[in-house]
């Protein structure tokens, strides 16, 4: 399947954006924004804490996925 020249281009400029709103993310943002998404993670996939699951490094100021992984572990601990 060939992806059309508009679609490559929105993507590749959005991507490119979203990295620049990561990088000039202030330290509280980042947390606080780390905090909800694995708030998410945790309480609305609970079928998660029964599984293996994998994670990645996070990239450039991407969520990191690592808090979610070690709420899951302490919680096993119990």
């Amino acid at each position: 399947m060939t992806i059309p020249d508009e679609i490559t281009q929105w993507k590749k400029a959005r991507r490119k954006d979203l990295l620049a709103r990561r990088i000039t993310a202030t330290k509280t943002h980042y947390e606080n924004e780390n905090v909800l998404i694995t708030r998410s993670l945790v309480n609305c996939f609970p079928i998660l804490q029964w599984m293996v699951v994998g994670f990645y490094w996070p990239y450039q100021g991407e969520f990191d996925p690592r808090f979610a992984k070690l709420t899951k572990s302490r919680d096993d601990s119990t």
